[in-house]
């Protein structure tokens, strides 16, 4: 069973800060990843916040999510 939270809440989950937590996830790419990031599977993406901003800088992203409330 899918916890509320990711249910019965799951309009209400947004990410505010989205643009500033994929700005460090880039710098980690580039830090640590030994090579070009270009794509990206995001496990437990949520509402896709962070996936869609990433889809937006011109990564190749697929999103997975147990709830399809969040993806909806």
């Amino acid at each position: 069973m899918v916890s509320p939270l990711y249910t019965k809440y799951a309009r209400y989950y947004l990410v505010r800060e989205v643009p500033k937590i994929i700005d460090f996830v880039e710098r980690v790419f580039k830090q640590e990843a030994g090579r070009e990031v270009k794509e990206i599977l995001n496990i437990a993406c949520g509402t896709g916040g962070p996936t869609i901003e990433l889809a937006r800088r011109g990564y190749r992203v697929v999103g997975l999510d147990a709830s399809p409330k969040c993806l909806k």
